[in-house]
């Protein structure tokens, strides 16, 4: 994952349909890693997850770690969220 780039997840069962993003937002010389989850097509929660700027390879290991964790838990990239094969 690149400073700036957004990963959005989707997962969609029965009635939920929810979406977890997450970026890498230059912070001076580091970076900050920015959480955004809710229901899709509402108001989305954010959270920075980084208690300060942190270079950028600690930063892509934050964020790949925390995109593994909602892969397990079923999200998945495909915009309809369907689950991996």
């Amino acid at each position: 994952m690149q400073p700036n780039t957004t990963v959005t997840l989707r997962f969609v069962e029965g009635s939920s349909d929810k979406q977890y993003s997450v970026t890498i937002q230059p912070s001076g010389d580091s970076f900050d890693v920015v959480a955004a989850w809710g229901r899709t097509g509402s108001t989305m929660q954010t959270a920075v997850k980084t208690a300060t700027p942190v270079p950028l390879e600690k930063a892509q290991a934050l964020a790949n770690k925390l995109l593994d964790e909602k892969r397990r838990k079923g999200y998945t990239d495909a915009a309809g969220g369907a689950a991996y094969s």
